[in-house]
């Protein structure tokens, strides 16, 4: 996905989830149902990244086990930078990823973000 956002590549982005795609920030908890939701969900991350200058997104796999052959559970660093310069604290992520006719997708995710409350509001955007 991070290329996705790099490129911005809603189809590419919408095809890295599976719905429904669950999102938890220390703000709380989103169910998304539907493509739609997950194209806002999309473009209001993007605007956070444009107005914070992100050029890349790196992320790091902490820990990562199978916890049955369709589903694997990770932990990751997450660090998006303008350049070589960090744009925000780095922040972990919990990840439930499902195979899906063959393909891994992410189900969930949970985001340790306790710098930026515009970040955890563009994850919690809910736009009807």
């Amino acid at each position: 996905s991070e290329r996705a956002f790099l490129t911005d590549d809603v189809g590419e982005f919408k095809e890295c989830l599976v719905l429904p795609y669950s999102i938890e920030t220390f703000d709380g908890r989103r169910v998304l149902e539907t493509p739609s939701e997950l194209q806002e969900l999309f473009y209001a991350i993007r605007t956070h990244h444009r107005k914070t200058g992100v050029t890349a997104i790196v992320r790091h796999v902490v820990e990562a086990a199978f916890k049955d052959p369709e589903t694997i559970e990770a932990t990751f660093e997450t660090r998006l930078l303008n350049g070589t310069v960090l744009t925000q604290k780095p922040y972990p992520v919990f990840s439930v990823l499902k195979c899906i006719e063959g393909e891994w997708r992410a189900r969930s995710m949970t985001f340790a973000i306790d710098d930026s409350p515009d970040h955890n509001a563009a994850l919690m955007h809910n736009e009807t």
